[in-house]
């Protein structure tokens, strides 16, 4: 913080020491916990204090899905010679 960090992720921590860090932080930055926090946890990871909680739990188990699209141009077309 001292170096002028706005954002600081702190991971792999218990909602304990999520708190201590918490508090120790007192808003010079916002803060976002993660790292093994589960739907199971993530309510004393939210009561530690902190700006933001992320779950990768949720997303983990999330089944992958194949998307592609294409875009179109619209409007005059300009070459690659024409940019520079």
């Amino acid at each position: 913080m001292r170096c002028g960090a706005k954002h600081l992720l702190l991971d792999n921590l218990t909602p304990a020491e999520a708190a201590e860090w918490v508090r120790e932080i007192c808003g010079r930055a916002t803060v976002e916990l993660s790292g093994g926090i589960t739907l199971e946890t993530v309510r004393g990871y939210a009561e530690a204090g902190a700006d933001f909680v992320s779950a990768g739990a949720i997303t983990h188990s999330a089944r992958a899905m194949d998307l592609s699209f294409r875009l179109e141009l619209m409007g005059p077309q300009i070459n690659a010679d024409e940019r520079r």
